[in-house]
């Protein structure tokens, strides 16, 4: 179980920050559809 956070710990800051920009933006983009399709239904 620690052994994914050792790691996560262990890469470099210039692989980790893109990562996650990523999930980020790809969670913002989730937020705002799931947030059309509720305005879209009601």
């Amino acid at each position: 179980m620690d052994r994914p956070v050792s790691a996560w710990h262990a890469a470099p800051m210039g692989a980790t920050l893109p990562r996650l920009l990523l999930v980020t933006r790809r969670y913002v983009d989730l937020r705002r559809v799931s947030s059309a399709l509720c305005r879209a239904m009601g």
